[in-house]
């Protein structure tokens, strides 16, 4: 149990912050063990990837079972380790997504402060409410869609997930992100469930959207958040 005497008290304010760099220096450290500890979870993954069983074709199907037992059986005592690492890690899945929408929100609250509002693409004119995302329409982009933009609408869906139906823009990113393609003629379309709203597997899209960003580590992060505020 905590003893609430010997927390510290604070009696003045966090000073205010004058540039994107020094907000970035600031949050330095509390990003950082963010970083670590969604490298915990992702420790967890990697030691649950699979064997690879392979097998030449043409042969029997009698030929093949016993390949594959003899396999198998060679393999049996890592291929359970593995079993239990993947399930020790879904289990932690949650709380990893809870750890991204933190680093989500210190990445969303920098551009809003920091970054003028962006001219709005054609594109994008359209959509509801895209006003209140004009400082977004920042960094590299992944799927014709500006980065901070994805920062954007993971930030709202992050803490509004509990809401019957995701406020507008965010809602429409979502779904421009998860929209695939065929190829080559694009008749048809699929729908990612890593990023469609309407798969009830997902509560946070935050570590599915870092992922994409490939925000794994501190460095990757920070490559991307002095781009878009620093190096402009």
């Amino acid at each position: 149990m905590v003893n609430v005497g010997l927390l510290p008290v604070l009696t003045t304010e966090v000073p205010d912050l004058d540039s994107a760099k020094e907000y970035l220096s600031k949050t330095e450290s509390g990003v950082k063990i963010l970083f670590k500890g969604i490298e915990e979870y992702q420790t967890l993954l990697r030691d649950a990837v699979p064997l690879m069983f392979t097998c030449t074709h043409g042969i029997s199907d009698k030929e093949f079972y016993k390949k594959y037992n003899s396999w198998y059986k060679e393999n049996c005592n890592e291929i359970e380790k593995r079993k239990k690492s993947e399930a020790k890690y879904i289990e932690e899945i949650f709380a990893q997504s809870v750890l991204c929408g933190s680093i989500i929100q210190i990445a969303a609250m920098a551009i809003k402060k920091y970054s003028p509002q962006q001219p709005i693409p054609s594109k994008w004119n359209k959509v509801k409410n895209i006003g209140l995302a004009k400082q977004y329409f920042i960094g590299r982009t992944i799927k014709e869609i500006p980065i901070g933009l994805l920062i954007y609408a993971s930030r709202n869906q992050h803490n509004h997930h509990d809401d019957e139906k995701l406020r507008e823009p965010a809602n429409t990113i979502f779904q421009r992100l998860s929209k695939i393609e065929s190829s080559p003629n694009k008749e048809a379309t699929y729908i990612d469930p890593a990023f469609d709203l309407q798969n009830l597997n997902v509560i946070h899209y935050a570590s599915n959207i870092t992922a994409l960003m490939e925000w794994r580590s501190y460095d990757r992060y920070i490559s991307d958040m002095e781009d878009m505020l620093v190096h402009r």
